[in-house]
């Protein structure tokens, strides 16, 4: 299994790695926005995890992009973020989004996610 994480943060790139690579899941890493967009034409992950708050390209953005390729609209999406209520401010479940995990992430948190959503 592959995965794209889209985030501009260099420690929580790391923090993800190691994540991912303790639950033997391949990432690959964008640090925009756009470097994401066309990344996840390139690799077409089985998931994309995506903070909301990126330097180039604000999250909301790239859901509705990602969302309206055919190529890739069948990727589930999860949101990682700190914002507490980004599910209310914007209706990140109508954007496709299938989970959403708060900073500061926890391994068995998205574990559990991961579980319900590749059972």
């Amino acid at each position: 299994m592959e995965a794209l994480y889209i985030e501009d943060n260099l420690i929580e790139q790391r923090l993800m790695t190691l994540y991912m690579g303790d639950l033997g899941i391949k990432l690959h890493i964008a640090g925009t926005g756009s470097e994401g967009w066309t990344m996840a034409h390139k690799v077409f992950p089985s998931f994309i995890m995506m903070d909301m708050g990126m330097p180039d390209m604000d999250g909301e953005t790239l859901l509705k992009l990602l969302k309206a390729d055919h190529r890739l609209r069948h990727i589930p999406l999860i949101v990682i973020t700190a914002n507490l209520l980004i599910d209310r401010k914007l209706n990140i479940w109508d954007m496709g989004v299938v989970g959403c995990v708060i900073k500061p992430v926890s391994k068995s948190r998205l574990a559990d996610l991961l579980k319900q959503l590749f059972p």
